[in-house]
């Protein structure tokens, strides 16, 4: 399996974390460019530089058969956290990068995988007296993607960002993957609940249910039969059950939610 690890060069964390593998991990410029600069590479992996913000380096096209993409994460809240997420726009709303009411390819297995790592890592590190480690749901851009992509990040502000610690806590993560596969796990998508997933999180933590898209509470209302078919026809592994944060939705569209699901064959599991 080969990775592309994508960073943009107007985020801090995400340059960060490429400095630590170039410097730490062996990684050697190549003669190859993306977007005018230069790709190292190390064995199955290799790391490109996007001028663009994170969330707006779209159609990536590489001979890899997963982007990673290291970033920063920023909150109001300023709360430090490591996240593992997919990327995708579940409203008309494209502002913050890709296509209006369209998911981006992604893959459950590995998200899991670097779910795991990054709580073990962290508390290795002791980050976890500080910093939270959790999934986040689907949101914001890339979306056009040939492969599948998630984003690994460091949140939630400036102070964390720059944090040696957790970003190397990262980079850890993504070269522990390649000796991570061939775990079998059921895969998944989720419905409900809010933007970290604490549910979801929890479920892929300690059982074997690994999550590929996250629709949460706020997103709930845009859901159709269509968003619900991207949801599981750009999951890989194809997902085998619907969780639904039974709590973390209304009722009413807890039940359209059942019904499009119902529809299409797929397993459901309340959680």
């Amino acid at each position: 399996m080969k990775f592309t690890i994508v960073v943009s060069k107007q985020d801090i964390a995400g340059l960060n974390v490429a400095q630590i593998l170039i410097e730490e991990f062996g990684f050697k410029q190549t003669n190859e460019t993306f977007d005018g600069n230069p790709i190292y590479s190390k064995g199955s992996y290799e790391i490109i530089f996007g001028n663009n913000d994170i969330i707006f380096i779209d159609n990536v096209r590489r001979p890899s058969d997963v982007y990673i993409f290291a970033s920063r994460h920023k909150s109001e809240s300023e709360i430090p956290c490591l996240t593992v997420h997919p990327t995708g726009n579940f409203s008309n709303d494209a502002s913050h990068g890709g296509r209006a009411r369209e998911l981006s390819p992604t893959h459950s297995f590995l998200m899991k995988k670097a779910l795991l790592l990054l709580k073990e890592i962290a508390e290795k590190e002791n980050l976890t007296r500080t910093y939270s480690v959790s999934y986040e749901v689907t949101h914001h851009g890339p979306t056009d993607m040939d492969k599948p992509s998630f984003f690994i990040e460091v949140g939630s502000s400036e102070k964390q960002w720059r944090d040696k610690k957790a970003c190397e806590c990262v980079a850890d993560v993504i070269m522990s993957l390649l000796h991570e596969i061939g775990s079998e796990y059921t895969s998944s998508i989720g419905f409900g609940g809010p933007h970290y997933a604490p549910v979801f999180t929890k479920k892929a933590l300690q059982t074997d249910f690994a999550l590929g898209h996250m629709c949460p509470k706020y997103a709930s209302r845009y859901i159709d039969s269509d968003l619900i078919k991207q949801m599981i026809s750009k999951t890989f592994p194809r997902p085998e059950v619907a969780l639904i944060d039974w709590k973390g939705l209304k009722a009413e569209l807890r039940n359209k939610i059942v019904e499009h699901l119902r529809k299409l064959n797929l397993e459901i599991m309340r959680v």
